[in-house]
């Protein structure tokens, strides 16, 4: 099976999708206000995909196999009831989050409903489970499962849809589904006594929940991890507050504790203690993504830029289209024989291609919309396509 890119990109809530069985991780209630797109899990962490969540839009995925496309509608923030146009949801039910359009029967199915999501929280994903669908196999509901994990798109990458017994399950990946890096610190000083929460902010970052050692081992490698920690002896204490250090002159016994009680972070405790706080590290910026442009001609022309680009073993990117004459004339002048004799505006939301007739050399480089690369053209016209350049590979083993 293939899966496409988006035929529309008005963005639901959404991440990478995990397979349908063998979830791990403790399940979570979402808040109840699914329209913020915000949960919390287990270890503290707040996932927070608001941006994601456009009330009155759903988004499109079509998944190309055997012939036939289906097209996959979901919105995980607001459901399919709040899209304002009929042509997009399909015949989709109002109360579903997710919705298939069958390529073989044309028919469409609720996938699950918004109201029926479940949360779970594992190491490196989180996901969320729908029920209630549409009537599959032996008349059971049919039931969705999406799988969120850390990437560096800030929007949803789907890397892979799976159908298995009245289940869907499909994966995506960006950046809110990443839990931060943290690095510990002792909160001693003239921050003696004060909250984790303080302490960090003080440092320019955030306290982060859910990262409390849970044995002497784990706290040993903390302490380990910063320059004079200062800790002597340990001992298993019974403080909320734990683990931190007794600051009085000469004493260098630390506390922990085996509690995996999470809120933490606002805790104070005495002037003559310091507190061991785990500090959000910033996440470093996604890595720029060079392009080159191409003309997709040939044995090409018609394509979308996303097919034309994968056909070269890379991938297209949308935010780099032309928004001026000069700028396209750049992106032509960096093109061997792109064949430009003519340069128009056009009116096409697809543009820049270039009319591929005999003899003809009009290009036009005017589109509109910042979600073009899955736009096919007529097969007399090309598109002109950036597509992204892969990274170099590492230095060999000496």
């Amino acid at each position: 099976q293939h899966l496409g890119t988006p035929t529309t990109n008005m963005l639901g809530c959404t991440a990478i999708v995990a397979l349908a069985h063998g979830i791990l991780g403790a399940s979570i209630t979402p808040d109840r206000n699914p329209a913020r797109c915000t949960w919390t899990g287990p270890s503290g962490h707040t996932y927070d995909f608001t941006s994601l969540g456009v009330k009155g839009n759903v988004t499109a995925y079509q998944l190309h196999e055997a012939g036939h496309t289906s097209t996959y509608l979901y919105n995980f923030c607001e459901g399919i009831s709040s899209t304002h146009d009929e042509s997009m949801s399909l015949g989709c039910d109002t109360t579903a989050a997710a919705c298939l359009r069958d390529g073989v029967t044309g028919h469409t199915f609720s996938l699950g409903r918004l109201s029926t999501a479940e949360w779970f929280e594992s190491e490196d994903s989180i996901s969320v489970h729908y029920s209630g669908g549409s009537s599959a196999l032996e008349s059971q509901p049919r039931r969705a499962v999406i799988t969120f994990t850390c990437g560096i798109n800030t929007e949803p990458v789907i890397s892979e849809v799976r159908e298995s017994a009245g289940t869907t399950s499909i994966a995506m990946s960006l950046s809110a589904a990443c839990k931060p890096s943290v690095q510990w610190a002792v909160a001693e000083g003239a921050a003696a006594g004060s909250s984790c929460d303080a302490f960090c902010e003080s440092q320019g970052s955030s306290c982060v929940e859910g990262r409390w050692p849970t044995s002497l081992s784990e706290f040993e490698r903390i302490v380990g991890s910063i320059q004079d920690a200062g800790c002597s002896s340990y001992q298993a204490g019974t403080y909320a507050s734990n683990p931190q250090r007794v600051t009085s002159s000469g004493s260098g016994l630390c506390y922990w504790s085996s509690s995996s009680t999470n809120g933490r972070c606002t805790l104070e405790v005495a002037s003559h203690h310091a507190r061991f706080c785990p500090c959000a590290v910033p996440p470093p910026p996604p890595p720029s993504r060079r392009v080159v442009w191409a003309v997709a001609e040939g044995a090409n022309a018609g394509s979308s830029c996303a097919a034309f680009c994968r056909s070269q073993g890379s991938s297209c990117v949308e935010g780099r289209w032309p928004t001026s004459l000069s700028e396209f004339e750049r992106i032509v002048a960096s093109i061997p024989d792109a064949g430009c004799s003519y340069v128009s505006t056009g009116t096409r939301a697809s543009n820049p291609q270039r009319g591929t007739s005999s003899g003809s050399g009009s290009c036009y480089w005017s589109g509109h919309g910042s979600d073009r690369c899955e736009l096919e053209v007529p097969s007399h016209h090309a598109r002109f396509c950036p597509c992204v350049v892969p990274p170099p590979p590492p230095p060999a083993e000496p």
